[in-house]
């Protein structure tokens, strides 16, 4: 046995010297030609192997709930999201993803950022079916469509009428602050909170004005882009709830107009979450029970300024008018007598106002049992005349005068526990007239007084 080992032992010497002396001189040309293929062949076998890739994808699908998960703050691959978002704008039926190379997770965190910062997509469902290898590494996304092409095709056309109409009568050249003022007091005098949460888009927000936080947050985004302003989505899954971020002045502040849009009559306008910091966000809702206040939200910003926090008009109950370079808004007096319900301030600067005039006459009654005390004065600008009211009197200036002249309109008709609640608009020499038994009822009726 010794003898045979020894005599294989030599033969592979000789044939190892060999080997040497003919690749030393050039003779192997053909034979490493074939080892450095085989030996190519097996790194490739090699290579293949370590990709996982089996000889068919493995599909899964994807179908979220109605609030995903969306962490704004989380970066999404750049490219990864507009290479998707190409494909949605015409509707692919599948996306090539595998040069990619991205986890379910980070094409979780993609598509919910989609969902949630992209307004035009609204024909996009939020469940989707993907393919990946047995790595688990994504190889293409089967999005999911609400409408077929044709159908979307008209959708756009309707969509970007409602986004036209819109902004049409916004301060185009304006302040950042008169912009976002607009859009704040136009959706929340417009529009109304989806009480059976079915409206997420904004397509649907737009025609039939209504939806839940979510639409009112992308319809935000859309307008401000609209007008030139930068907004970004805010959420807590927590509250399952959705805002936005503005920024103007160089400066972010929240503004959450679905809970300022909490009220059932039309002329009702809260400025509670309106250009608020985060400390004002908190601040404001400081003993509120949980269900009532924003807490562990996600946001890409910080918002640090809290100029506005303290501002006269976040108590304001209507909402806020322009004439000139001036600002007008009607807010409950201070240490009034009894006949005083509230009273108009005006200033060029919304964080300087003073005193203009005291609103009188009837209170804005609670039914049969009492009244407010808070101002429920609505303010409406007809060319330079601006009109105003107390709970069953309508008042008038002129602002154009150097010297105002206030004028009252007679007023009758009124029934038992009834009061001016604001005014819905003017049309043939007369103004409508909310009229309601409180600021909160549940339903009002119109009634029209002539104007000079």
């Amino acid at each position: 046995m010794k003898r045979l080992l020894c005599v294989l032992l030599i033969l592979l010497l000789v044939c190892l010297l060999a080997f040497f002396l003919l690749w030393r001189f050039d003779k192997l040309s053909g034979i490493t030609d074939f080892t450095d293929s085989l030996f190519a062949g097996w790194e490739e076998f090699w290579q293949r192997l370590r990709s996982e890739e089996p000889a068919e994808d493995v599909p899964s699908f994807v179908n979220p709930t109605e609030f995903p998960v969306y962490h704004p703050e989380q970066p999404v691959n750049a490219a990864l999201k507009e290479t998707i978002c190409d494909a949605l704008l015409a509707m692919e039926s599948e996306v090539n993803l595998k040069d990619y190379g991205i986890s379910k997770a980070e094409l979780e965190a993609v598509i919910a950022d989609i969902i949630y910062s992209e307004p035009a997509l609204f024909y996009v469902d939020s469940s989707y079916s993907y393919t990946s290898n047995a790595g688990q590494r994504i190889l293409k996304l089967m999005p999911t469509y609400t409408h077929t092409p044709t159908e979307v095709a008209a959708m756009r056309t309707e969509y970007e009428a409602a986004l036209a109409e819109i902004v049409a009568n916004a301060p185009q050249t304006g302040s950042d602050f008169d912009k976002i003022l607009y859009l704040h007091d136009y959706f929340v005098r417009n529009y109304s909170y989806d009480k059976t949460l079915a409206i997420h888009d904004v397509y649907t927000f737009f025609t039939q004005k209504t939806g839940v936080c979510q639409a009112y947050m992308l319809a935000l985004i859309a307008a401000a882009e609209a007008l030139g302003l930068e907004s970004l989505p805010v959420t807590s899954d927590a509250m399952k709830h959705a805002w936005n971020l503005v920024k103007i002045d160089g400066a972010w502040y929240h503004v959450d107009i679905t809970w300022d849009d909490t009220n059932t009559l039309p002329t009702r306008i809260s400025y509670d979450y309106f250009l608020q910091s985060d400390a004002g966000l908190i601040a404001i809702d400081a003993g509120k029970n949980t269900a009532h206040r924003h807490y562990d939200w996600h946001a890409t910003e910080a918002a640090t300024d809290t100029r506005y926090d303290a501002a006269l008009f976040r108590t304001a109950n209507t909402g806020i008018v322009r004439y000139g370079a001036r600002y007008y808004v009607a807010l409950t007096a201070e240490g009034a007598g009894n006949n005083v319900r509230g009273t108009v301030y005006s200033g060029s600067d919304p964080l300087s106002l003073t005193k203009f005039k005291d609103i009188t006459g009837g209170a804005f009654l609670a039914g049969t049992e009492g009244y407010y005390p808070d101002c429920y004065c609505d303010l409406y600008l007809v060319d330079s005349v601006l009109y105003y009211h107390s709970g069953n009197s309508v008042g008038y200036v002129d602002l154009s005068f150097e010297v105002p002249q206030f004028r009252t309109l007679s007023l009758s008709g009124l029934g038992v526990g009834e009061s001016v609640y604001g005014f819905l608009g003017k049309q043939e020499g007369s103004l409508t007239l909310v009229i309601a038994t409180s600021p909160v009822a549940e339903a009002y009726r119109t009634m029209t007084v002539q104007i000079p």
